[in-house]
Formats: C-alpha cells, sequence, structure tokens
C-alpha cells in the first residue's frame, strides 16, 4: 500500500517536471526571446517567479524588471508555473493591433493593466 501510494507521487512529480520542462522549451523552439528560466516549480511569468512567491519583491517590481530586461524587442514569450499554458507578451502597439485585428479568432487574449 505505501509503495503505490509512493509510486503515484513518484509519477505524478515526474509528470509537473515534464510539464515545466516542456513550457521552457516551447518559445525557445519557435525562436522567440524568453527570460531566464528558473527552477522547478516556477515559470518565467512576473507572477510565478520566485522572488515574487517568496515575497523578496512585489509583483510590481518583477513586471517591471522584466519589461526592461526586454526593452528592445517588440514581443517576448513567458511561461507560468507548472501548469499554465506559455503567454506572448506583446509591446508593440502596430504588432498588438495586427494580433487582434486579424488573429483574433485563434488567439486567446489576456489583459493585464491598462
Amino acid at each position: 500500500m505505501i509503495v503505490e501510494a509512493l509510486l503515484a507521487v513518484l509519477a505524478l512529480v515526474g509528470y509537473l517536471f515534464y510539464r515545466h520542462q516542456r513550457g521552457s522549451r516551447y518559445w525557445n523552439g519557435r525562436g522567440v526571446p524568453v527570460p531566464a528560466a528558473e527552477s522547478f516549480p516556477f515559470g518565467t511569468h512576473p507572477l510565478t517567479k520566485s522572488e515574487v512567491v517568496t515575497r523578496k519583491i512585489n509583483t510590481a517590481d518583477s513586471i517591471l524588471k522584466q519589461y526592461k530586461e526586454f526593452k528592445a524587442q517588440k514581443f517576448y514569450g513567458v511561461y507560468g508555473a507548472v501548469l499554465a499554458p506559455p503567454i506572448l507578451v506583446v509591446k508593440d502597439l502596430d504588432l498588438a493591433e495586427h494580433i487582434l485585428g486579424i488573429g483574433y479568432t485563434y488567439t486567446h487574449i489576456f489583459f493585464y493593466g491598462t
């Protein structure tokens, strides 16, 4: 009984680790710039970075830090924690208008702030 429970926990941790690795490779395989990778189970999304989760810095500072890191880029990709989908962060207004105008039926749009 204990062996089966231990195997189930190991299988779950293995699956979560696989999902984390898959998320970290998603944007790299598509040639999209990404922030430096965090260790398992944290992602590169500003809300799931280890600094924010452990409350060393606040969420706004984490977002601003990542924005400044990619100042010269028109867009960059992030992935959240283990089960979150990859997110494309678009900073260029013309590119955002193009995505919203033409590709709206093919994308899931989330807005953070104004």
